[in-house]
């Protein structure tokens, strides 16, 4: 089972998550692969994991079919109901309607920038969302059975309070892990003032996955990291802002034959999390 590390904060939105697949043969852990994707990004404004089943209906992964039923609805709230019925559905097919409640379970956790409206003004708050069998609103564990999905927004922050909020989803950290990464990231907005960077908090959320790794045969590595800016969503029109990506690629040497342009294989932790600028449109 994945585990999934989820920051909010005021101005951007970060989550993390293994990439590991394994499979119980017996009362043995056996590793399936290490280089599975677990994550998708909805309309440019949330990110989205999972953790549980990892193969589902015509034996899609477990993202890609979370992918094409969040694609087909107007907006995200309607596209997380469909998601939760149609989830629902399959538990009632075989083979998985056969499958103990400690295999049912299944859940999408994300996060992105929703419209909030009170009586004086609408802002954009972070929210938190979970369409699962087995997790209430706030990401904790629910007893059985596990046969219906349901989805839920949380907003636990203040819009306009430098702070944060952390969810994990999935694996455990063991020990005190969790404790100390709150208390890390804790330090970082106090001692930041309210400019804390995502790369930073990327790297939090990676090394705290990868030091779980070390002792938790269900958790790789090998860990892929999405960002969310608020910026995005706060221009339209002429002033919108878009976040350009980028990759290291090994540089060419003088030849007179045909070359190919390959990734980087051995980079630092610094330049995993280079992010260039913002660029206006």
């Amino acid at each position: 089972m994945t585990m999934v590390l989820t920051c909010l904060t005021r101005d951007f939105i970060v989550q993390a998550s293994d990439r590991r697949l394994v499979y119980k043969q017996g009362n043995k852990i056996v590793r399936k692969e290490d280089d599975r994707n677990k994550a998708l990004i909805y309309d440019n404004y949330a990110v989205f994991a999972y953790t549980g089943l990892a193969t589902l209906g015509n034996q899609k992964s477990a993202i890609d079919w979370a992918a094409e039923l969040l694609a087909k609805p107007p907006n995200l709230h309607d596209a997380m109901a469909h998601l939760a019925d149609r989830a629902t559905h399959l538990m009632k097919t075989r083979p998985f309607s056969g499958y103990s409640n400690s295999l049912r379970r299944l859940s999408f956790v994300g996060a992105g920038f929703i419209h909030w409206g009170d009586a004086e003004q609408t802002v954009r708050r972070p929210a938190y969302f979970v369409v699962s069998n087995f997790m209430n609103h706030e990401g904790k564990s629910q007893p059985p059975p596990y046969n219906k999905f349901r989805a839920y927004y949380y907003c636990p922050l203040p819009y306009d309070k430098p702070t944060f909020k952390l969810f994990r989803a999935g694996q455990d950290l063991t020990e005190n892990a969790e404790n100390q990464l709150n208390r890390t990231l804790e330090w970082y907005f106090q001692r930041k003032h309210g400019i804390v960077r995502p790369e930073m908090i990327g790297r939090l959320l990676i090394r705290a996955i990868q030091k779980e790794a070390e002792i938790n045969k269900m958790v790789g590595k090998n860990v892929i990291c999405t960002f969310v800016p608020r910026d995005y969503r706060e221009h339209t029109g002429n002033n919108r802002e878009i976040h350009i990506g980028g990759m290291w690629i090994t540089p060419p040497v003088p030849s007179d034959k045909p070359q190919q342009l390959t990734p980087r294989r051995n980079l630092s932790e610094r330049e995993r999390f280079m992010m260039s600028p913002y660029a206006s449109t």
